[in-house]
């Protein structure tokens, strides 16, 4: 579990060109993630370490994209990524399931755009993508 505070500085890297890894961001999850417990709060959220693994392994950097932070950060972040992944869990509703929606969107509107950014969504992520396209 890798633990992440509520919020945090974002920067642009100086110089684009030096790095040739893409860059995925992935939605924490509410909670502290001991034990599966869930805080519907704000204080706390998280990544499963075996999704940032997963990410790594592949090749690819990682960038946080705190369910609950303000959303001129969130489409900062989403700026400056080469696509998303929307991981497994419980939450279904409240403030996580209105920032996977604008990040849903986001993707939708770079693919429309002829931008091509990927979605990757496991498990509970791919159940909420489809609630948001059935509008359930």
């Amino acid at each position: 579990v890798i633990r992440l505070p509520r919020a945090g500085a974002c920067a642009a890297p100086a110089d684009p060109a030096v790095y040739d890894r893409p860059v995925i961001g992935i939605v924490t999850h509410p909670g502290d993630g001991a034990a599966g417990r869930i805080d519907n709060g704000t204080s706390t959220s998280y990544i499963g370490a075996s999704y940032v693994k997963f990410v790594e392994a592949g090749g690819a950097r990682v960038i946080p994209l705190i369910y609950n932070e303000p959303d001129e950060r969130l489409l900062e972040k989403l700026s400056l990524v080469n696509g998303v992944l929307f991981t497994g869990g419980s939450v279904k509703r409240g403030p996580y399931f209105e920032t996977i929606k604008k990040v849903f969107q986001y993707v939708l509107d770079k693919n429309d755009a002829g931008v091509p950014f990927p979605l990757f969504a496991q498990c509970l992520g791919f159940e909420l993508v489809s609630m948001i396209v059935s509008k359930v």
